[in-house]
């Protein structure tokens, strides 16, 4: 944390990307967007660096656009296009797809049901691997991102 009065001779406001949030005299309850979780979303005018900050362009953080393209930090050229609604996850690899032949067990072991295990269904979005009650139900193409 930085205050506010040495700010800009530590970083520079020049320095802050386009749209980012500076909350000010905040207590410490954090956005909905920012608390707990594995899964934030951009939205109200976050951004990416406001939820992860300087994790936001490294290959450990993934983006699930709004359209179904996943794209990890590393592969974003520009910044200021990623849309509201995407989601991310920060600390992660993958994916790893789900198939008969390497179920969620194989691929994760005992963590396959673990709250911070996530899983993309193709069409449907995120979930966690603690709501997911019947693996047969996993829909093909489904892919599982592990925390590193």
């Amino acid at each position: 944390m930085i205050a506010g009065n040495m700010f800009d001779k530590i970083i520079g406001w020049s320095c802050i990307p386009h749209n980012t949030i500076v909350l000010v005299n905040q207590g410490k309850q954090l956005p909905e967007e920012m608390a707990g979780g594995p899964i934030k979303t951009i939205t109200n005018g976050l951004t990416a660096w406001t939820l992860v900050g300087s994790d936001f362009d490294k290959e450990t953080t993934i983006y699930f656009f709004p359209n179904g393209k996943i794209r990890n930090g590393r592969q974003i050229p520009d910044w200021d296009e990623i849309p509201s609604r995407t989601k991310l996850l920060v600390g992660y690899k993958g994916p790893y797809l789900v198939t008969d032949k390497r179920d969620p067990p194989k691929l994760a072991g005992s963590k396959y049901m673990h709250p911070d295990t996530v899983y993309y269904l193709a069409g449907k979005g995120l979930v966690t691997g603690d709501t997911i009650k019947d693996l047969s139900l996993l829909p093909n193409g489904t892919s599982m991102f592990l925390p590193i």
